[in-house]
């Protein structure tokens, strides 16, 4: 690799776009604040945004988010009113799974979540469950590791990545394992006053 960063989905709404996973076709779908899914086809280079996952998430949790093998994808957007939510493509819809927190395991293909209270704080979970079909299934064991093979995976043996943050502004950082310069892209850290100016239009067509 080069370790040349290009800048793509500059017309997109929102900003800070930080969490994201990879699906069975190798698209990437990221999300930023406040609560905002966006795709990127990565042999196109197109980028599509797709609206805000939900009303309640003033910002966008920086959890995983994950893709099963039917492609759907889960998110939980926060911290203001945790949701597990899946985001369905094929319809661009989206259902609320479980209202409040959740940490989500992306498990190769096969992600499940692990649900609590406070388990975005560090806290213990009390249940798990499967992520499949676009529903939320009790389990009592992680399911079986799924055999994907991600394009991030395999950038992780060539690059080393820092997230930087610090106010106003943060930085993503990355360079080749071999390498002594940073490349570096900065974020500016986003404001209430920010937020509240920069609604947007969810999957639903509605304006948050």
């Amino acid at each position: 690799g080069t370790c040349e960063m290009k800048l793509i989905g500059t017309d997109l709404d929102g900003w800070s776009y930080s969490s994201w996973c990879e699906d069975r076709q190798g698209r990437l779908y990221v999300m930023g604040y406040p609560g905002l899914l966006a795709r990127i086809d990565m042999e196109t280079e197109n980028v599509t945004g797709l609206g805000r996952l939900t009303t309640r998430a003033l910002y966008c949790w920086r959890s995983p988010l994950a893709a099963d093998e039917e492609g759907r994808i889960y998110a939980v957007p926060g911290p203001r009113g945790f949701s597990l939510v899946a985001f369905d493509p094929a319809s661009n819809t989206v259902d609320v799974l479980h209202d409040g927190q959740a940490r989500i395991i992306p498990n190769n293909g096969r992600p499940y979540a692990r649900i609590g209270p406070k388990v975005n704080d560090g806290g213990p979970y009390d249940r798990r469950v499967a992520l499949q079909g676009g529903k939320a299934v009790p389990i009592d064991e992680p399911p079986e590791v799924g055999p994907w093979t991600y394009l991030s995976a395999s950038l992780a043996k060539e690059f080393e990545v820092e997230w930087v943050e610090r106010a106003p502004v943060s930085s993503l950082r990355h360079r080749l394992r071999d390498a002594e310069t940073w490349n570096e892209t900065e974020f500016e850290v986003p404001t209430t006053e920010r937020i509240l100016d920069n609604l947007a239009t969810g999957p639903d067509g509605r304006i948050y």
